[in-house]
């Protein structure tokens, strides 16, 4: 019966993974036309913009997204998306308005500037916010052939916009709409599959669900924004620091590295998530499957993070141009970020399903502390944008290993079997890439092969 079961969540992956593969073979063969369109400056902004659209659409909902997926019955969840959308298109539209008037007139960023920072922010958060609660519903009722559709729509919108506006001229907002536009369509085809109530607007029932879910508004909103500081601190700072170009060349080496966790590690996710919450209202033991899927998701991100750790900077070079050199050598010092980037989604919702927010709250509390800490360093001290990715790097995994430890004592399971595959897999993945790529180079200096200064030679 489990191998049964197991069968049926891997074929529910394979249908989630197989949208996002085209999605992704999409946006792979038209993001080097988009990058030569807009350019590295471009790009940055739009980081800025996605940095703190993802900042605030972690507060729209208060945590209670979560809630969908472990709630009782069908009106409850309803009751709260309903609540949830409110509160977002309130939050964002007082977060356009906060966001105009601090570039505007406090930092004097000028008017045009401040105008994309703010609308694009306003749009693009909202259709974000929906997408991802829209997610978490048709998650919970496994429509997993809907939401196979969601990155083939996604991608498809983003490159057919971006390119026709890049090509008739409006070369500073059309990727801005593209991404934009993308997000909108996408909540369009999935609105379809939800009930038709958006909003509610009766207090009683705001106070009724903000009492029986404060465990989730306590933990999980903060765990939730320390998260996306997380993620979004490097792009600020680093536009603060570096500008907006050095920040578009960071910007493009996450787009590459990202690409494993959106094509495999986003799938295993959402289905292990829906599988642990399913397990915990029955009653069962999680631990031997959560380790079980664990060492799949390392296994799974062996092969495509150590080809990056040994061709990342070639393949920015090839794909993007030239100009974006120093993406590549960051996309190789990152790897290691996105490879436990890519366990961690695939191991998505753990934290939630056993209660301990707390401990994901402290771990992204920690990361991002260290991440600020780490850019400042690089900057300040060495002024090198290499240097504050290597000590992001070091300072992200030491935290993490710490992390996952407290979460297997949790559930009373070994952490020494955690220890040692994730030892093996960073070292292999390591000495795998170096050995791969100096075999490469000095086979291609027997046989003069032209594709070697794409390595720096």
């Amino acid at each position: 019966m489990n191998e049964i079961r197991l069968s049926s969540r891997m074929k529910d992956v394979v249908k989630i993974s197989s949208g996002t593969v085209i999605g992704q073979v999409v946006s792979v063969f038209t993001l080097p036309f988009i990058t030569r369109l807009y350019g590295a400056e471009i790009m940055g902004i739009w980081a800025i913009i996605y940095a703190i659209s993802s900042i605030v659409v972690t507060f729209c909902d208060l945590g209670l997204t979560n809630t969908i997926m472990l709630g009782d019955s069908h009106d409850e969840v309803h009751i709260v998306y309903r609540v949830i959308s409110t509160l977002t298109i309130i939050l964002c539209l007082l977060s356009g308005m906060v966001l105009f008037n601090c570039y505007y007139f406090l930092w004097h960023k000028g008017l045009q500037y401040s105008l994309n920072i703010a609308v694009f922010v306003l749009i693009y958060g909202f259709a974000l916010r929906q997408v991802q609660t829209c997610y978490t519903w048709l998650n919970r009722e496994k429509q997993y052939s809907v939401l196979m559709n969601n990155p083939i729509i996604n991608y498809s919108v983003v490159a057919i916009v971006s390119i026709v506006l890049g090509i008739v001229g409006f070369k500073k907002q059309g990727y801005f709409w593209g991404v934009t536009l993308g997000q909108i369509i996408t909540l369009f085809h999935m609105k379809r599959y939800l009930p038709r109530e958006n909003f509610i607007f009766k207090l009683n029932v705001y106070k009724a669900i903000f009492v029986k879910h404060k465990e989730f508004i306590k933990y999980q909103m903060p765990t939730a924004i320390i998260v996306q500081l997380r993620q979004q601190i490097p792009n600020l700072l680093i536009g603060s620091f570096f500008g907006d170009t050095m920040l578009g060349y960071f910007s493009v080496s996450q787009k590459l590295l990202s690409i494993p966790v959106t094509f495999i590690g986003q799938s295993l996710g959402k289905v292990f998530y829906q599988a642990i919450a399913e397990m915990k209202r029955n009653g069962k033991d999680i631990s031997e499957f959560v380790y079980k899927n664990l060492k799949r998701a390392m296994q799974l991100g062996f092969i495509p993070m150590m080809l990056l750790a040994a061709f990342g900077d070639a393949a920015i070079v090839i794909f993007f141009g030239k100009e974006y050199g120093v993406a590549g050598t960051i996309s190789r010092i990152f790897v290691f970020i996105s490879f436990f980037t890519f366990v961690s989604t695939a191991t998505q919702g753990l934290d939630i399903v056993l209660n301990k927010q707390k401990y994901a709250m402290l771990t992204c509390f920690f990361q991002t502390l260290l991440t600020a800490l780490s850019i400042m360093v690089g900057y300040y001290y060495f002024s090198s944008i290499y240097i504050c990715t290597l000590l992001m790097t070091l300072t992200f995994i030491i935290v993490q290993v710490m992390y996952f430890c407290k979460m297997f004592q949790v559930m009373e399971y070994p952490t020494i079997k955690y220890l040692i595959n994730i030892g093996i897999s960073i070292f292999s993945i390591l000495i795998c890439s170096i050995a791969l790529r100096y075999f490469f180079i000095y086979f291609a200096n027997i046989i003069k092969l032209p594709l070697l200064h794409y390595f720096g030679y």
